[in-house]
């Protein structure tokens, strides 16, 4: 089987192997394109924090910018003769490409993901948004996916305090603070 779709007049002509390969990113960044000047309208910003044109003028950015790379990457590695389609040695009918080892969700972990959020959501009204997210992301990197401390430490503390002040300082909206006393001097 092959994985190559290049005829021989694709492999004299380089234009034409790289226009399919540009299909799909042009149509993202028209898509994107779309999107920005249709959030334009919305508002940006209003009196309460982020308008409705907020996050679609971001996100619609962003997908623009990163379309535009994808694109100046696919041309450039034209230039320089390099078809990522074509194997680099051998008979393209042996080509094959090896899947990344993965595990088969299992029952069991479908479950403990499935209690680990009713125990998030159940310890959100009590310890507040922050300690509860901190506790549950470190349950998923470290037990259950068991990632060093280091990178758990980070991800935990940037994806619980860290999102806490963006939400509720920069895009003014509220998350659950902790109903315990204690906590809640502690500023929870």
């Amino acid at each position: 089987m092959s994985i190559t779709h290049n005829s021989e007049s694709d492999l004299r002509n380089p234009a034409a192997a790289l226009w399919p390969r540009l299909v799909f990113p042009a149509v993202l960044a028209a898509l994107a394109a779309a999107v920005v000047v249709s959030s334009t309208g919305m508002g940006f910003w209003v009196r309460l924090g982020p308008g409705p044109g907020f996050f679609p003028l971001v996100l619609g950015s962003l997908l623009g910018l990163l379309s535009l790379l994808w694109i100046g990457q696919e041309v450039r590695g034209a230039k320089n003769g390099a078809l990522p389609d074509e194997p680099e040695t051998g008979d393209s009918t042996d080509l094959v490409i090896p899947e990344e080892p993965h595990e088969p969700l299992r029952l069991k972990t479908a479950a403990t993901i499935v209690i680990s959020l009713a125990v998030l959501a159940a310890l959100m009204p009590l310890i507040g948004f922050q300690l509860s997210m901190l506790l549950f992301l470190v349950f998923h990197l470290r037990v259950m996916g068991r990632r060093r401390w280091l990178l758990t430490t980070l991800v935990s503390v940037v994806g619980s305090f860290g999102v806490f002040i963006l939400f509720t300082r920069v895009l003014t909206v509220n998350l659950p603070a902790a109903s315990i006393g204690f906590l809640q001097s502690l500023g929870f």
